[in-house]
């Protein structure tokens, strides 16, 4: 599938990878399909912090900092559905309790959760609430809107540079396929 209409569906994949928006490719994915997904990152980045800064206009009026800056995090981290909090968490796992490079990517592949993934986990809850709570107006709708274009422009760079080291699976297709120059100049 070549032209406008291979963009669009690696726009729908953008969003069906980065949020929880349902499905709107309903057969296999190809592999050049998902890497031209990474071009979209950033807009999808863009589109969640627009959500972000929408739900506080509702919500900030009604609620203290503390209590909207939680239901805001927490918000952010159901649409996106939970990856780069779970992402953290097994990363800290593996980092902090493997042995060797191949325990580490094993623990970083089991679903469960251990201790350092809990506290790191945590730790950035805690942080991201007590910054978000400390900001007000405009400052804090620039960063709930720039924190996740930052953050998918972050995986566009990873994803471009640096080595996919598992043999197989869905990062692999984004690191083979992804264009870079396209992508990185996106971001």
């Amino acid at each position: 599938m070549r032209g406008a209409r291979g963009w669009l569906v690696s726009l729908a994949i953008a969003f069906q990878f980065l949020t929880i928006l349902p499905s709107l490719i309903r057969r296999d994915l190809v592999p050049g399909e998902v890497g031209r997904a990474v071009c979209w990152f950033p807009l999808v980045g863009l589109a969640i912090g627009l959500v972000l800064v929408g739900v506080d206009l509702l919500i900030s009026p009604w609620l203290p900092p503390l209590v909207s800056s939680a239901l805001l995090v927490a918000f952010s981290i159901v649409l996106t559905g939970g990856l780069h909090f779970d992402g953290l968490m097994d990363c800290a796992d593996g980092l902090f309790g493997g042995r060797d490079p191949e325990h580490r990517l094993e623990i970083m592949r089991d679903s469960r959760t251990g201790s350092f993934g809990v506290l790191a986990g945590s730790m950035v809850l805690i942080l991201q609430v007590a910054a978000l709570s400390s900001l007000s107006g405009s400052l804090r709708q620039l960063a709930l809107l720039t924190a996740p274009l930052l953050g998918r422009i972050a995986m566009v760079l990873g994803i471009c540079t640096i080595r996919y080291v598992r043999p197989a699976g869905l990062g692999r297709w984004f690191s083979d396929y992804a264009p870079r120059a396209v992508a990185v100049l996106g971001s």
